[in-house]
């Protein structure tokens, strides 16, 4: 039996959870030379990634998928986050070198940006530590190098994709309008991530999606 490879999600998919409206421009993807660079940044990386979660799949069983799958969307979803938050750390630097007017504001809301979703994200990390510790189908440096795996997939292709962080004042005015919205969004994404305790004879997957069930 096999799990269908959603356990593959991409660099794109892992790093793109959340979007901060006009800070990155994508332009770059839209290029022929850009579109091919990436994808030979992602299959390099992919291959190890890919061939690791086709041994998982085929050895672990639905219980141990179901934690694990846990496990990875935590790790997703606080990457996610992390990458946002040093975008918007860079955009926010960005805006203020070109309206150094805007520049107190934005470094201040910033800084609480990020003052509210850093204890969040540290809280998820030690959540998801606990969890990898405590479970029993795998040594957890197993779980931790798959993660690894899945960080450097990520990595690199985030950086085959040139970022240019818009500066023109309402851009900026704009930015800083949405660290309101993407504050309370990311810390309740984050407060919501939970990784129930591992039982090897819980195979229901209740509220894990259809697509990480074995198949027969």
């Amino acid at each position: 039996m096999r799990i269908v490879s959603a356990l593959l999600l991409s660099a794109v998919v892992l790093s793109g959870v959340l979007a901060v409206p006009s800070v990155v421009s994508a332009q770059e993807l839209n290029k022929p030379e850009a579109a091919k660079k990436f994808m030979e940044a992602e299959n390099l990386h992919l291959k190890k990634l890919n061939a690791r979660t086709d041994e998982l799949t085929r050895t672990l069983g639905e219980a141990e998928l179901k934690n694990l799958f846990y496990i990875r969307e935590t790790f997703g979803t606080v990457r996610a986050v992390t990458v946002v938050q040093r975008d918007v750390g860079a955009a926010v630097k960005s805006c203020g070198k070109a309206n150094p007017d805007m520049k107190e504001a934005m470094d201040a809301r910033f800084k609480e940006w990020s003052d509210s979703v850093g204890p969040v994200v540290k809280d998820r990390e030690a959540m998801m530590d606990k969890a990898i510790t405590a479970q029993t189908y795998m040594k957890p440096k197993e779980i931790r190098d798959y993660l690894k795996l899945i960080q450097q997939t990520a990595e690199f292709a985030d950086k085959s994709i040139e970022k240019n962080y818009a500066t023109a004042k309402e851009d900026c005015e704009s930015l800083l309008k949405s660290m309101d919205r993407t504050q309370e969004v990311v810390t309740e994404l984050l407060a919501d991530l939970k990784i129930p305790a591992y039982d090897p004879k819980d195979d229901t997957f209740e509220g894990v999606p259809e697509a990480y069930k074995k198949a027969e």
